[in-house]
């Protein structure tokens, strides 16, 4: 059985040593499947949102008053991902600002990572690689404003095309198409205990 977790966060900016992570999301992938298991919070932080930030994501500091700390949804985040690879778009920021969070509460983090943003290089040399680029190129509807928990979807959607050679399964006993990426609907969504 393979597991992946796919994670995406929203950030008061872009420094990856000062600002900090206020919004994050994971999604469980086994066998390359989205299996419907996820963890999404938003997450309270004294740091102020640069304007930047918040043009990309439309999050306000006065939302995030009443939101857990960091600190309070660590073990949790640890534990969602156990011993499964990470699967980030852009190893580099959304890895390093989540070691540094660790950092801050004296936890060290050392998960395995596959950077979805270096398999888009090499597949696309010479394109726009962003999620947003990608999402319009596996034709993946993509919201304009980000959000950790759509954006992980859509990352674990990206991921699985990615590995796959074909984008439905035949299911021959019934002889009917199902699409891989949506097996679960809605109501089978189960977020992680």
């Amino acid at each position: 059985m393979k597991r992946y977790i796919s994670l995406d966060t929203e950030t008061t900016g872009l420094d990856v040593k000062n600002d900090r992570i206020i919004e994050i999301s994971c999604v469980e992938i086994i066998n390359y499947r989205i299996t419907g298991k996820y963890f999404h919070s938003y997450i309270k932080t004294d740091t102020k949102i640069s304007k930047e930030a918040f043009k990309i994501h439309n999050i306000k500091g006065e939302f995030l008053r009443n939101k857990p700390n960091f600190k309070k949804i660590s073990s949790k985040i640890k534990k969602i991902i156990g011993k499964s690879k990470l699967i980030i778009h852009n190893v580099g920021f959304d890895y390093k600002i989540l070691k540094n969070e660790y950092k801050r509460i004296g936890m060290k983090i050392d998960f395995k990572t596959i950077d979805t943003l270096k398999i888009a290089k090499k597949k696309f040399p010479g394109k726009k690689n962003s999620l947003e680029f990608l999402c319009k190129r596996f034709n993946i509807k993509k919201n304009k404003i980000h959000s950790a928990y759509q954006d992980s979807i859509n990352l674990a959607k990206i991921f699985i095309f990615f590995c796959m050679k074909q984008k439905k399964i035949n299911l021959e006993e019934k002889n009917e198409k199902i699409d891989i990426l949506s097996a679960n609907k809605k109501k089978n969504t189960i977020i992680f205990k």
